[in-house]
């Protein structure tokens, strides 16, 4: 790998080094192009001709010290639809077609002293939620194995100053608020939280985050700030024996007064050294930004119990079994009356996976649910590599079958089929070439052509 020698007044005026910085560059580059056609409401027939674009532009060690602690690494995306006009989506709120956007770009320091600074459009996912925001995140480790950090920024959304290169699916769900243009405000992001650091059998932390709208009118008169999420959050993971690990995770939303997630999961690796148990429990009640219309519905919470057992049988050849059943009670009814009906889905799933030869597989998952929808599923996939890995072809059957006791048209069977050849020229790049074709009740025959171009390279 060969290392880009950069002249660099910002580095030096940041860092203190020389006016040339010996950079490693890395670039990567994917390319996805999309062939299919839909049916509308109405009969007609969609063409969609869809390119996406994404550009990494990465450089790292920019203290030139081997250590790779100050770093810059970014992603930008570019999507169009060569088969749909400007005048299809201008009727749908903030959909456009050639859109460009900065999914991140932050620069990260580390080990300045006992702090990490990381500045730019990030992603911060933890047991509150994943938000997006453009700012700073200051990591604090103390020498007693305890850490801290705090976020200040904006919230990316797909409105506002920021929206020529914005697009997330991370913003909160909102409603338009009380002048419809709260989602085109400004949303404020802090938070900070306190966790175990450097502890190897344990970790907990405990956070708090906020996000709130800039000064808008109130129907109450003058100019009011809006708190759209509120959360406080909290985990701990432990490995209690090495074949014994426990885990805990909740949320509480301060805006809805309703623990809004709580999670609690047992794994049992290496059990006579073959076996893997898992048995989970998660608590979920949707909320939604402060402002949502949603907030006006009363949303009972769901309950998942889900067991997972996995089986080695060597390196080459394994197999799994489980089970899940989830439970909630629906909300009032027309009247606004209470139900007490309790609502039940149950489900198994199952499979393996076996390694044929050097370079050829084959696996088989299936799964069946029943209780508030039924469905079966069968997905039978294989793939052989050829020329040292060089080419790699694979192909892939599915069956779903799926039945809604309440609505007689979500009944039906889907089948479908797939083959695919990669090509891969060492670690630098690897085109795909992909068909799909599928028929069900409402078309007996829909096909797609999937193509990608990925590229990899260091300079």
């Amino acid at each position: 790998m060969n290392r880009l020698v950069l002249p660099s007044t910002l580095f030096t005026a940041l860092l203190g080094t020389s006016a040339a910085q010996a950079v490693d560059v890395h670039i990567t580059s994917e390319t996805i192009g999309q062939g299919y056609e839909l049916i509308r409401s109405n009969g007609d027939v969609l063409r969609r001709s869809r390119l996406h674009q994404y550009l990494g532009l990465n450089l790292y060690d920019l203290a030139d010290n081997g250590e790779n602690n100050v770093f810059v690494v970014s992603q930008f995306r570019f999507d169009t639809d060569f088969g749909i006009t400007d005048a299809d989506t201008a009727a749908i709120p903030n959909l456009q077609n050639n859109q460009f956007s900065l999914q991140y770009l932050y620069v990260e320091a580390r080990d300045l002293g006992w702090v990490d600074l990381r500045v730019g459009r990030q992603l911060v996912a933890d047991d509150a939620d994943y938000t997006m925001f453009d700012g700073a995140l200051v990591t604090v480790h103390f020498p007693v194995y305890l850490g801290f950090d705090v976020l200040a920024g904006t919230e990316v959304k797909n409105a506002g100053y920021l929206e020529s290169i914005s697009t997330t699916q991370f913003e909160l769900d909102g409603d338009g608020g009380y002048d419809d243009q709260t989602d085109e405000k400004t949303g404020i992001v802090i938070g900070a939280s306190v966790y175990s650091d450097g502890l190897r059998d344990h970790h907990a932390k405990i956070g708090w985050r906020r996000i709130m709208t800039t000064p808008q009118t109130s129907p109450l008169g003058g100019e009011q700030s809006f708190v759209d999420m509120e959360k406080l959050f909290g985990s701990y993971h432990v490995r209690a024996h090495p074949k014994l690990h426990l885990a805990l995770s909740g949320a509480y939303d301060l805006v809805s007064s309703v623990i809004s997630d709580g999670r609690f999961v047992v794994r049992v690796p290496d059990l006579a050294d073959h076996v893997d148990l898992e048995l989970a429990y998660w608590f979920f009640t949707p909320t939604f930004e402060g402002s949502s219309i949603f907030n006006i519905f009363q949303t009972a919470p769901l309950n998942d119990v889900d067991f997972r057992v996995r089986y080695r049988v060597d390196e080459r050849a394994s197999a799994y079994l489980g089970a899940y059943t989830r439970f909630f009670r629906q909300g009032p009814d027309g009247n606004d009356l209470e139900t007490d009906d309790l609502i039940t889905d149950w489900g198994i799933r199952g499979g393996g996976k076996v390694l044929l030869g050097d370079t050829g597989r084959i696996g088989l998952d299936a799964f069946f649910q029943t209780g508030y929808g039924d469905i079966t599923t069968l997905d039978l996939y294989g793939g052989y590599g050829f020329l040292d890995d060089t080419f790699d072809l694979s192909g892939r059957l599915t069956t779903v079958l799926f039945d809604d006791d309440v609505r007689d048209l979500l009944e039906g069977t889907s089948v479908g089929a797939e083959i695919a050849l990669s090509y891969r020229i060492r670690d630098v790049a690897k085109f795909i070439l992909r068909n799909e074709i599928n028929s069900n009740d409402i078309e007996k025959v829909q096909y797609r052509v999937y193509g990608l171009v990925d590229l990899s390279f260091w300079l």
